[in-house]
């Protein structure tokens, strides 16, 4: 890793400047930039908007969302189908507005088959 201003982050921008959400899909730093700038790259899990920010403000250059942190938090349920995927993405665009960090999405209970994967996946400006 190549030296950084203190607060610099590895995209140019302070740690202040991070977790604005104004960042669309197409801004958005992505996993192979963040991958090349740490070494293990340690994801924090964010389950709302609040924590999302809180780990960009860290100066995390990105994080993650897992179901059982969405439902858990939102709906006070373990993660075994109990609630639809419309809760789930909703919490997901919730996040990918409030931050402009790569997100990596936990999906693992399918919603089906494979005309079922493009839904979750949000679409650009």
């Amino acid at each position: 890793m190549g030296a950084s201003v203190a607060g610099e982050m590895p995209h140019g921008r302070t740690s202040a400047q991070r977790g604005t959400g104004r960042g669309t899909p197409a801004m958005r730093p992505n996993f192979r930039h963040a991958l090349a700038a740490e070494q293990p790259l340690i994801l924090f899990g964010a389950y709302d908007a609040l924590s999302a920010r809180l780990i960009a403000r860290a100066g995390c250059p990105a994080c993650f969302i897992s179901g059982f942190s969405v439902v858990g938090s939102r709906f006070g349920v373990p993660e075994v189908g109990l609630r639809a995927f419309g809760d789930i993405s909703g919490a997901v665009r919730d996040i990918l507005q409030a931050v402009d960090l790569p997100v990596l999405v936990d999906a693992d209970d399918g919603y089906g088959d494979v005309k079922n994967v493009r839904p979750p996946i949000p679409e650009g400006p």
